[in-house]
Order: structure tokens, then sequence, then C-alpha cells
């Protein structure tokens, strides 16, 4: 109903002139009053006008006019007091209005609630203005319909306007509307494009009532002024927000300051998760937060201030403000203060204190403090540690004195929940680490360790430690890069691992750097992948400088007994070979996934190699691309290089959704059976003939026609069912997960009720203390994971299961019409050519099908399922088959055979020309001149031997050379043997006697 000017309304008269002077009648209250002029009594009569963005103040002597504005999100406080309206602006002058009553205020309180729930439809009034007024809320209109994520684009569209930037007409909505559908409470810098348009400011103060929102991701950015105080506001004003990471953003010490105290000032604040990394914080500005923390209803869960440039008094004030919060015992997870060098061990004492008492203390990150860790471990011996699962304590010094404590690391071996302890660069002494291993074999709780002992300079001193492996049956990664380990470590280190079956993760980077030999060291962690039953599924072996040494490590992924999962090899400079032994492993390997392989000098054809092995592997999933080694290939050349990463990808994306791609090569176009090859091949010998268009011909010509024709609607038909499926049970399969997250969320509020009455009736204390996640949070969470363990799980298996069932009914469909129109085909060519033209057909036709391996059915014409042949498990075999693996298959050609009979065959290694031509002959043949075999031997040997020249002299002068008579084939006998010599003649043996004689004197 219209109300009166006493109750909130303007008269027709005075809401004429505030609708001239405004252009609007679209007003939430009005009211006519006076205003208190400057710091005396002195007061004017004004007009009181709020309309759903702003308060207008108009005066109406003579030219009525604006005399003052302010928009509805800079009022702070409105208070009534003595017929008194005060009005507290964020930015400007306080308002006082007089003759203002109670009824009035509350009118007025009102309006200002109903413009405030068009912007933010889910937060009450008292979240924006501080107010004692006692007002009831209008109920909201039924016709007003919220958008995507607590309509956030409606609220953009009005923050833009209240900072008179521009807005972005698209891009916004669609990145709303994925965070809805997915679920999505984060607000990530980058998927909004924060930092690109002038419409950023915008963007954060839409999210300061924003409830859908609940976590702040900006990291590595730049934030321009106004963005970081639209934050502090944020901060200062949010009912909602939980997560608040700025990580980078080049803020100044002043800022964090700032931000403590806005932080701090906030009735209703929900922050429990700071992440400030990487950002300069000096003591101010961390006894600022700390003073915060301090007053937090909620407590804080994780704070990360790494790389902060924390001092010991910065840490001391910052922990002690954690520590004086009563929450903090129940509530603090993660403290991470890693990479800053002064907090020194007088800063960390309240940390300590903390963890000394109940606590619920899961990650201890104190890397690059300047602690000494022989003291911190010490300590934590008399810690409450049920909880602890990380303790990172690397690159810090061990100890200042030499004789090391008994109580040094006894609280390993009672942490439970111990997953993660990093001693990395601390120098561990070997008694230290000793007394290390001691703790976690006693340690019978705590299971799936990752020991991280990397640059320790443990060198032959590791020896000892490698002998105590086996009593670890906690430890499952174990990291000894950069340790100097030579190669009798690494073969002593491959048999222990043997008798150890826990141990599943094994990082050996940049070691065997100064070792003479690696041959040894190699062929151990080859046997120790390769054997049966060996459990490591995890090696890393970067920067060794192995070079061709490598190979029979990779050789070893193609044994049946290898297990590995992640293999990286990367700067070891193994060239082709290496690629080559890599491809042929790749092509029988089952089990690897992930594989990094950069900076190993790989060619084009090296990339060539590996393509080829990718293609016949099922298993591997992740590789990084390799960008030096690429870079370097595609400079010679870049053709056979892209080509062959575009295979690699082609590859990986099939073992990522084999289903998925496998179809999208069925209907990539061309002929994709051995069958649909053959009645192409058929349909090409009848088009070749002159009669092909008549009779039988063209019949069984145009039956073949539509058969393949059909092949293409049976493809697209297969698709759309295979999509419909799809479609169908992702939807089932959401409303599933609705009704599941609905069900538990009632559960869930039904049994807070339960609690909080048996509380309440026992003990008498008030439960509006304890916090609890709303009926919302409830639902959202538990749709999260119901949707999420729905599609991942039985899910995919329902669709793939579907998909396998559509494809095989398609298949024998369409092998079915392919047959019949094949047989068809072969009867027309039989019944009508000739005998000696069908033979050949036939004769070419079976070739082919032998070629193709096509078997004809015998019986019944049964369409029989084609099925992968078995692949070779000889890595070797492969390569020796072929040097260079080709990525795709030759062409099938269908050319008649060529006629050989009747054709002697070439010798084609005989007949090769060699390199460099055949050298022309030096002597002359004897034989075509018609001289027998003896009398040349009798010449030569004269003419080497001097001293039957002498003897020959002696007897009269030069021997005399006889000519032979020429050799008939008539007087040759059957019997000789024509592949011997014929013996010398009488003659010529008696003349060699004499040469020996006279040498003999001689």
């Amino acid at each position: 109903p219209a109300m009166d000017s006493s109750k909130g309304m303007l008269s027709p008269d005075y809401q004429a002139v505030a609708c001239g002077i405004l252009g609007h009648t679209n007003f939430m209250f009005g009211h006519y009053c006076k205003i208190l002029m400057g710091k005396g009594d002195k007061t004017e009569a004004r007009l009181l006008v709020l309309t759903t963005k702003r308060l207008y103040v108009l005066t109406t002597k003579q030219t009525p006019k604006v005399d003052t504005s302010v928009h509805i999100l800079d009022i702070n406080s409105v208070q009534n007091a003595n017929d008194e309206l005060t009005v507290r602006p964020e930015n400007g002058n306080t308002l006082h209005f007089r003759g203002c009553d109670a009824d009035t205020a509350r009118y007025f309180i009102a309006g200002l609630d109903k413009c405030f729930s068009i912007i933010y439809p889910v937060v009450p009034l008292s979240h924006f203005i501080s107010t004692k007024i006692d007002y009831s809320a209008p109920k909201q209109e039924q016709g007003i319909s919220r958008g995507p994520c607590d309509d956030y684009y409606r609220t953009y569209q009005f923050t833009c306007e209240y900072h008179e930037v521009p807005q972005r007409t698209n891009g916004v909505q669609d990145v709303i509307k994925v965070c809805h559908d997915t679920r999505n409470r984060t607000f990530t810098a980058d998927d909004f494009g924060l930092m690109e348009t002038k419409d950023s400011i915008g963007m954060i103060t839409a999210l300061h009532y924003n409830s859908w929102f609940t976590r702040l991701h900006i990291c590595d950015v730049k934030l321009r002024t106004d963005i970081l105080d639209s934050i502090l506001l944020l901060c200062r004003r949010t009912a909602t927000l939980r997560d608040l990471v700025l990580r980078n953003i080049a803020a100044k010490p002043d800022f964090f300051t700032r931000l403590g105290e806005h932080v701090g000032a906030n009735e209703h604040q929900t922050i429990n998760y700071f992440d400030l990394s990487h950002n300069p914080i000096d003591d101010k500005g961390a006894a600022a937060l700390g003073t915060a923390f301090e007053t937090l209803s909620q407590g804080v869960a994780e704070v990360h201030f790494e790389s902060t440039g924390l001092t010991s008094k910065g840490a001391l004030s910052l922990l002690r403000g954690l520590k004086q919060n009563k929450n903090t015992s129940g509530l603090l997870r993660v403290v991470n203060l890693r990479d800053n060098q002064h907090v020194g061990a007088e800063g960390l004492q309240p940390l300590l204190e903390i963890m000394a008492g109940p606590n619920v203390v899961s990650t201890f990150d104190i890397t690059a403090t300047g602690c000494i860790v022989e003291q911190v471990m010490t300590s934590l011996c008399t810690c409450v540690c049920e909880s602890l699962w990380q303790i990172r304590l690397g690159k810090n010094k061990f100890a200042v004195t030499k004789k090391l404590r008994p109580t040094f690391a006894q609280f390993l071996q009672t942490c439970a929940s111990l997953g993660e302890v990093d001693l990395s660069e601390t120098k561990l002494p070997i008694e230290a680490l000793m007394a290390v291993c001691d703790a976690l074999g006693s340690n019978a709780l705590a299971r799936n360790i990752k020991l991280n002992l990397s640059n320790c300079e443990l060198g032959a001193s590791s020896l000892q430690f490698i002998e105590t492996l086996p009593r670890l049956q906690c430890i499952q990664t174990l990291d000894l890069s950069d340790n100097d380990l030579g190669e009798e470590q690494i073969v002593q280190l491959a048999r222990v691992f043997k008798e150890n079956s826990t141990i599943t993760d094994l990082y050996l980077d940049r070691n065997l750097g100064k070792a003479k030999t690696r041959t040894l060291a190699v062929r151990a962690l080859a046997d120790l992948i390769s054997f049966d039953g060996s459990p490591l599924k995890v090696l890393s072996v970067t920067d060794a400088k192995l070079r061709t040494d490598l190979v029979p490590l990779l050789d070893a992924l193609a044994e049946p007994g290898c297990r590995l999962r992640v293999l990286n090899v990367s700067a070891n400079h193994c060239g082709d070979a290496g690629a080559r032994a890599l491809g042929a492993a790749l092509h029988v390997n089952e089990s690897l996934e992930e594989l990094s392989l950069d900076e190993n000098d790989f060619t084009h054809l090296g990339f060539r190699e590996i393509a080829a092995g990718i293609k016949g592997n099922t298993s591997l999933r992740i590789l990084p691309l390799p960008l030096v080694d690429m870079v370097a290939a595609q400079k010679t050349n870049a053709k056979e290089t892209t080509d062959a990463f575009n295979h690699i990808q082609a590859a990986l994306a099939m073992n990522h959704s084999p289903s998925r791609h496998a179809v999208a090569a069925r209907f990539g176009g061309g002929l994709h059976t051995p069958r649909e090859k053959l009645l192409d091949i058929l349909l090409s010998e009848i088009s070749s003939r002159s009669d092909a268009k008549e009779g039988e011909y063209a019949r069984a010509a145009q039956d073949a026609h539509r058969a393949a024709a059909l092949m293409g609607k049976l493809r697209s038909m297969e698709q759309g069912i295979r999509d419909r499926n799809l479609h169908e049970i992702q939807s089932k399969l959401r409303g599933f997960a609705e009704d599941v997250s609905y069900t538990l969320t009632e559960n869930m509020q039904f049994c807070l009720e339960e609690l909080t009455i048996a509380l309440r009736d026992e003990t008498g204390l008030d439960t509006t203390q304890i916090w609890h996640p709303s009926a919302e949070e409830y639902e959202t969470m538990f749709e999260e994971v119901v949707s999420k363990a729905l599609q991942q799980g039985a899910g995919s298996q329902i669709t793939t299961l579907a998909s396998e069932q559509v494809q095989m009914a398609a298949q024998r469909v369409a092998d079915y019409v392919l047959y019949r129109s094949v047989d068809r085909l072969q009867s027309t060519l039989a019944g009508r050519s000739n005998p000696d033209s069908w033979k050949q057909s036939m004769a070419a036709t079976a070739k082919l099908a032998n070629e193709l391996t096509l078997k004809e059915p015998e019986g019944e014409r049964a369409q029989p399922v084609p099925q992968q042949a078995p692949r070779p498990r000889d890595s070797a075999w492969i390569r020796a088959q072929d040097a260079d693996l080709v990525l795709q298959e030759a062409a099938v050609t269908f050319d008649a055979p060529k006629e050989t009979a009747g054709k002697a065959l070439d010798h084609a290694t005989k007949n090769r020309p060699k390199v460099g031509g055949r050298r022309p002959p030096t002597r002359v043949n004897r034989a075509a001149l018609g001289y027998s075999d003896n009398v040349k031997q009798v010449t030569s040997l004269t003419a080497s031997d001097p001293l039957a020249k002498t003897a020959a002299g002696s007897v009269g002068g030069v021997m005399p050379v006889q000519r032979a008579r020429p050799v008939s084939f008539m007087q040759i006998d059957d019997k000789q043997d024509l592949t011997k010599p014929p013996p010398p003649p009488k003659e010529a043996a008696k003349d060699t006697k004499e040469s020996k004689e006279s040498k003999e004197s001689k």
C-alpha cells in the first residue's frame, strides 16, 4: 500500500520535485527534514531521498538541485537518537538530519536493506552497516531469480558502475557459468583475467559480500594501488571468505600492516587460511598480522610466509599471536616459514611451545630459517607429534657441538602419522644419519614415509647407511640425489634394494659424476627394475653423464618383470642410440606412465624412433616437452621433427582416452578394415572392364557402392548413439549425486541438532559459539565428493562398457553388409570372366587377402572379430629388424605381379658396383692367348726366384718358354675333376729340382 510522508514516502508535490531533479521515481525512501549545517546549530530544510544506488540530499529553494549525495556502499553507520538521524559515510563528512523520529529511522533502514538485498541477496544488512535501529526486514520478492554464483554478474555490473569503470560484455559470464556448473568456489585471478582490464577493481568489490566464492587466489602479478585498497576492504567486510592467497603481488611492506588492521577490525571475520609468500613483510607488518591472528574468533588453520624476509623479532610477534589465540590448539595445521634466513631458533620458540601442548599441527616447514637441526629435533622430543605428517628441516646447519645428544631423533619413533622427513643440504654426519635410521626402523606405526637426504655429502660413507635399508620397512620414497655416489655405492644400493619390498621411489640425480666407469652401475639399475617382483615404480637418474652407457637401462624397460611407472633420464646426452633403444622398449612396455628425456642430444631421427615406439604403446600418458632437444632438432630438420612430435602427441592423447580417439580414428575417412580394402579392389577391377555398365556387373557394382555408402552412415549412427548414451548417463549420475548429497546434508543437520540438544541438556552451555558448516556448504561438499566418485569411478566404467557394446554391434552389422557385397562381386567375376583371367584375378585376390590378414570363413560365413597380433617382447629383435623405424605404414599397392617365368634371376649383390669402381687387371690372361697353366707357373716361379734365373743362365741363359698345344674339348676325360689344377709336367719338375740344387750349392 502507498505510504504517506510520515511513513517514509514523499508527498506527490515533493515527489515531483525529486523526479525533476533525478529523472526517475524509483525511490526506496523519502522524507522532508532539516539538515544540520556546519558545527553550530544552524539547520536548513532539505529533501532526503534514497534510491537503489545512492542517498541524495536535495535543496528545494529557488532552483532545485542536488546538494549532497553518498553511494550506499560508502555508508558505514546509521544511528538515531533524539529524533536525529546520523549517517556516517566511509570518506566524507557525517550527515545529521533532524526531525526524523524512530518510525522514520526504521523505514530508512528498511529501505537500505532492500537496496542491499538487490546487490547482495544473501548477506544481512548488519554486515554492511553498523546500526542499533530495530527494524523488520522486508520480505524478498518472489519474482526475482538469482543468477549463478550468488548472482555475481549482477553485483559485478553494479560495482563497475560504482567505480565508474567500463564492464566487459563477454568473458565474465562464461567463467561464472563454468564455476557454477563445476561447483568451483575459488576466485582465481588468471581465470577472470583480473590484471588485463580496468574492471579489476569492480571484480574485487563484487566479492566483498559474495557468498559463493570462499577462496581468493592471486599469484605472481603486480597489483595496482586501487586493487590493493579494494582487497583491504574485502578483508574488512567479508563474512564468507575463508582462504586468502596473495603470493608475489609486489606490494609494499605498509600494505601488510594495513592488512593486519583490516583483518582484525572485521567482527564477522571468517578467513583462516593465509598465504602471503614471496612478499616483503617487515617487523611492523608481522606485528600487525600477529595481533589480527590473536583476535580471530574462528582461529587460523594454515599460515604460509615463505620468502617474506621475516626476522627473529617479526617471527616472534607473528607466532606469539597464533599461540595466544584460544582456537589454535584445535585448528592450526600448517606452519610454513621456509626461506627466511634470519628467523633463527629464537623466532621459532613460540611455535615449539604450541607443539608442546595439545595440537593438530601436521606440516612443520622451517627450511632455510637459520636454525640448528639438532636443537629443533631435540626439542621435538618433548612435543606432542601425534598429527605430525611433514617435518622439513633442510638447508639448515646440523649442530655446533661435536657430540650427539642422546635424545636426538627419539620423536621419530612415536610419530604414527609421519609421512615426510626432509633433511636435505644439512651435511648430516653418519652418526646422526644412523640415529635417524634406527628411530625410523623402530617406528612400527608409520608407513609410506618419504626420506629426503639429497646433497648431504654422504659419498663413500653411504655404504654404512645402505646396509640398514632392509630394516627400514616404513620408507616408500628415498632421495639420494647429489651425494657423490660412485659405482660401488650404486651397485651395493641395487643389491640391497632387492631385499627391501617397501621402497618404490628412488632418486639418484647428479651422481656418478666422478666415477671412472659407469657400466656396472647402469647394469645393476637395469637388473633392479627388470627382475621378477621388482617393487620399484619411480626412478630418476638425471644429469649423471651416462651417455651411451644408458642404453642397457633403457633396454630393461622391455623386460617382462619391469613395473616402472615413472622414469626420468634427462641430461644424460645418450644421443640417437639411446632414442633407438627407448623406442624399441616403449613398443613392448606396458607399465610406464610418465617419461622425461630432455637434454639427451636427440636429433629428428631419434624423435622418429621414439614416436614409432610410443605409437605401439598403450600406457604412457605424460611426456614433458623436451624443449632443448626439440629446438636443436628443429634447426637441422624442422619438418620431420614437427611430424614426430605430432605423432607423439596423437599417441599420448589416445592413451589418455582410448575409446574416444579410437572412434575418431575410425570416423576419420578412408578405408578402415581389410574387407573394405578388398571391396575397393574388386570395384576397381569391375570398373576396368569394357562391359562394366551392363547386366550383372552393373548390379553388383551398384550394390557394392550402396554398401560403401552405408558404412559412413553406420559410423555416423554409431557416434550419435555413443554421444547420446554418454549424455544420458552423465545426467543420471548427476541427479543421483544431488539426491545422495541432499540425503547426507539432511543427516548432518539432524546430527548437529541432536548433538546441540544433548550438550545443552547435559551441561547447559551455549552452543552458538561452536562453528559448524552451513547446510549449503555441507551440500556443496557432499555433491563434489559424490560427483567425483561417480564420474571417475563407476561412471567411467559404465560409459566404457556402453561404448564398447555399441561399437561391437555396429561392427557386426558392417561386417555382414561388406561380406555380402564382396561375395557377390567375387561370384560375378567368376561367372562372367574367362577361366584364365578369373584364375589370375582370384590368385591376386588371395595374395592380397593374405597380405591383409583377411581369412575366408569356413563353414557358415561368420564374421570374425579382428584381434590385435601379439607384439614381440625382445627390444633387440625389434631394433635388428629395422634400424630406422617408420612412423606410418607403407601404402598398400594392388598392382598385378610381374611375369617372371622363363627369365633368369638377377644377382643383385654380385652386380652391384663397388665404391670407387673395380680395379683394372694388371696381368695378361695367358689362357686366352693359348698358353697352359703349368708353363705360366714355371715362368712366374723363375721370374720371382733369382736362384732359378742363375741356374737357367748356367745351362744356356734364360730358360726357353715352351708353347703348349691348345687343349680341345674332345680330349677332356669325363671323370677328370676340372675344379683342381692339372699336375705340372715332368720337364717343369726337373727344372725346378735343378734350380733347388743350384740354390743349395750357391
